[in-house]
């Protein structure tokens, strides 16, 4: 006999499903993008926020669609989403010292070393006139106390300084295809997604092993007149 406490699957419209895909697509992506201009220097922001976002966006399409096809879509999502990360920082982190940054001689004032002390893994650094870079240099390898090298830096503190100029390299374009690629998947979630076997998603079962026992019991009706 058929268990009706068991997980059905959702009656959500595909195409529903694929709107909370793109809403955290561009929601994260614009919060990622925001948290990269201004906090450029954190760790926090370099390396958490685009994991959890990722995260977030394979959950949202894995548990949308909960079929093998759906799990399938739901990790290239997040591995679409760590490239776009990856490759959107270096973008932002060039375009902001490029439009901002101020290219100057600087002298290494002290540093930080490494864990097994043979080199220092960042450095404070001052600029000739006597003003101190507001963000410190890291990496600083090959670098000591007294030597001078040509950085560029950010005034406001928003980004790490870098040796030289911006990297010329951090092309917006990789950002931009990534992103296509990224969005086009998603849109094609209705076609293929929902196909297949049913994949088990492990929240169902922790929500109904959750639930009372006498949840989903059918209350008795009045009784029959004999």
């Amino acid at each position: 006999m058929k268990d009706d406490r068991a997980p059905q699957p959702p009656r959500r419209a595909p195409l529903r499903r694929t709107l909370y895909a793109l809403l955290a697509l561009y929601g994260g992506l614009l919060l990622c993008g925001s948290a990269y201009w201004w906090f450029g220097w954190s760790w926090a922001v370099v390396e958490v926020l685009p994991f959890a976002w990722a995260v977030v966006l394979a959950v949202v399409v894995i548990y949308g669609f909960r079929t093998r096809n759906g799990l399938v879509a739901g990790v290239l999502a997040a591995l679409l989403a760590v490239g776009v990360s990856a490759t959107g920082f270096d973008a932002i982190h060039a375009v902001v010292l490029e439009r901002y940054g101020q290219r100057t001689t600087a002298v290494v004032v002290d540093g930080r070393l490494n864990g097994d002390r043979t080199a220092y893994s960042s450095c404070r650094l001052r600029t000739r006139d006597g003003r101190d870079v507001p963000r410190r240099l890291d990496p600083c390898d090959g670098f000591r106390p007294g030597n001078r090298l040509d950085v560029t830096y950010d005034p406001d503190g928003r980004q790490d300084p870098v040796v030289g100029a911006p990297d010329a390299a951090a092309n917006p374009a990789w950002t931009g295809g990534l992103l296509a690629a990224l969005t086009l998947l998603l849109l094609s979630l209705p076609l293929w997604a929902g196909r297949g076997p049913r994949w088990p998603v492990l929240m169902d079962d922790l929500l109904l092993g959750a639930r009372p026992e006498w949840w989903g019991r059918r209350r008795p009706g009045p009784p029959v007149a004999g």
